[in-house]
């Protein structure tokens, strides 16, 4: 089965690429700019975009789309990591948690599934951990630069040549693998 991977991004589709090896799934990427909903739930900003890259490249598709949910914040940044990254810094966000006893924060990824006479299929992966407390590298994003997944390093020290793997054993792209004989 051809699939068409939405994405801009070369790791993540390194990431889907390196988790689907071994099943009946051929996948291509597409680079398409897909509109963005707003919604403070990141299952309908995906399930929005795989549709409307469905409809627009006439294929069945796969997107994914990422949350940062810092609970102190109640929340905050929610589905919108991606404008965080551009209006702040992780120095903003950890004075923002300054006065906060809870650095418990968690991502979640959201791969929304759609092939041409269906609706979306979701399948989501949540990674638990907490905030640093003050900043120890400029590698990477800002949430790269904040958080610590559960029993492990701060994203942004994980080294290079792991970053990959790391993302691949924490991808929702498993659960979707899983799913796959289903079809």
């Amino acid at each position: 089965m051809e699939l068409i991977y939405v994405t801009s991004n070369a790791a993540k589709f390194e990431i889907a690429t390196k988790v689907l090896r071994g099943t009946n799934i051929t996948l291509k990427q597409s680079n398409i700019d897909v509109p963005e909903i707003q919604s403070m739930k990141v299952e309908d900003i995906a399930q929005f975009s795989c549709k409307w890259a469905r409809d627009k490249l006439g294929s069945s598709v796969v997107v994914t789309d990422v949350g940062l949910y810092i609970n102190a914040l109640n929340g905050f940044p929610d589905p919108f990591v991606k404008y965080i990254n551009n209006c702040l810094t992780a120095e903003d966000v950890i004075k923002l948690l300054e006065d906060k006893e809870d650095r418990t924060v968690y991502t979640k990824e959201c791969l929304a599934f759609c092939e041409m006479d269906s609706e979306p299929v979701i399948f989501q992966r949540h990674i638990k951990g907490t905030t640093t407390t003050n900043i120890t590298s400029k590698n990477g994003s800002v949430m790269d630069q904040l958080v610590i997944p559960e029993n492990d390093i701060l994203l942004a020290h994980i080294p290079n040549n792991e970053v990959i793997d790391f993302w691949v054993k924490h991808s929702a792209f498993n659960h979707f693998k899983e799913w796959i004989p289903s079809l």
